[in-house]
């Protein structure tokens, strides 16, 4: 069985933090090695891509995850950033006369590769009863592994690992095989497995990332493209680096969680991602505590605008002219969840030149 609190720090352990990403598989079929860790070794199977509707469930239940659990989930474009793989499959390799695989999760490779695979067998399902407008097979199994991925183990007692254990059902845990008594698996986490999940991961600002004593590192963090999703260190000092040219507005503006100046959290911009501040020595720090004071100080010519009441960091890019200027040159950059107060003694912004 997995130690869940190891498994737990190794994903904590990265330099993304709790940051988890996921991602699905959406090209062609085709035949990959996966490794099922353990002694279990690789298998072949035959990976299809992830249906529009399966990709939109798949995001609603890390969202919702999301809301229970401690990490922040992110969806991936990036194989190689992936924490968590998703695969769906036909059944090659995993069905025969004899015995059926609906799924399976690596969750042992989170130390040894650096990520877990959940594998769903698309083809067991369908030979199960599901259909195109009702898949409580694949669903069930879609849950059950992820389940295995973030740490959890079917029901048991005293190590003995009990899937099929009469005492429960996929209602009570989706960790069960067992369907309820309608004959239809559960669709959901239970209650019970959200409070498992709980006590491995930790509810939201739960989790404190495990310390070196007398450390004073400090952490860096890079802006990312389009609308990223940030999070401050819970233990030490944060500077979230700004070093690309990126689209202004609320789909560029990067959101950023946990932010506390008081535990000397920065920002740091790089004339890389604000060319207007080339060749400038100082800048402009202006704070609105409301619309009226916002739209006054993006006349006013301050380089950073603060509007307290949203959380929201502006760059102005046309200085005494109305707005922040076209969206290439000015608008919203950041959002800091949690609406700190903010002075510019407590939000240290230094703009420097990289080459």
């Amino acid at each position: 069985m997995i130690d869940c609190k190891t498994h737990r720090d190794d994903f904590f352990s990265r330099s993304t933090g709790q940051e988890i990403y996921y991602w699905m598989y959406s090209g062609q079929p085709q035949i990959v090695s996966i490794n099922r860790g353990g002694t279990s070794g690789s298998i072949e199977i035959e990976v299809i891509r992830v249906r529009d509707e399966d990709y939109e469930w798949a995001i609603d239940v890390f969202n919702e995850l999301d809301y229970y659990l401690e990490p922040e989930f992110i969806l991936t474009e990036d194989i190689n950033q992936a924490d968590i793989r998703l695969w769906g499959t036909t059944g090659y390799n995993l069905m025969s006369e004899t015995s059926t695989l609906f799924g399976f999760a690596t969750p042992f490779n989170a130390d040894e590769k650096g990520y877990v695979d959940v594998v769903v067998n698309v083809d067991a399902g369908i030979a199960a009863g599901d259909t195109e407008e009702f898949d409580p097979e694949n669903t069930h199994t879609a849950l059950h592994e992820i389940g295995h991925a973030l740490g959890l183990s079917h029901p048991g007692v005293n190590g003995r690992d009990l899937p099929y254990w009469e005492l429960y059902d996929s209602e009570d845990t989706i960790m069960s095989y067992n369907k309820p008594e309608d004959g239809v698996h559960a669709m959901y986490y239970s209650e019970g497995d959200i409070l498992a999940l709980r006590e491995i991961w930790g509810a939201e600002g739960d989790y404190k990332t495990p310390s070196n004593p007398g450390s004073t590192n400090r952490e860096t963090i890079y802006s990312q493209t389009g609308k990223g999703q940030l999070k401050s260190s819970s233990i030490q000092p944060t500077t979230f680096i700004f070093d690309s040219f990126d689209k202004f507005g609320k789909k560029g503006a990067d959101k950023i969680t946990k932010f506390n100046p008081d535990s000397g959290d920065s920002l740091l911009f790089t004339t890389n991602a604000l060319p207007a501040l080339i060749n400038r020595d100082e800048y402009f720090f202006g704070i609105a505590k409301n619309k009226k004071q916002l739209k006054r100080l993006s006349k006013d010519c301050n380089d950073f605008v603060y509007y307290q009441k949203k959380g929201q960091l502006y760059f102005d890019g046309n200085c005494y002219e109305k707005g922040w200027g076209r969206k290439n040159e000015g608008g919203l950059i950041a959002v800091l969840k949690g609406k700190p107060e903010l002075t510019v003694d407590q939000l240290m912004v230094e703009i420097v030149s990289v080459d």
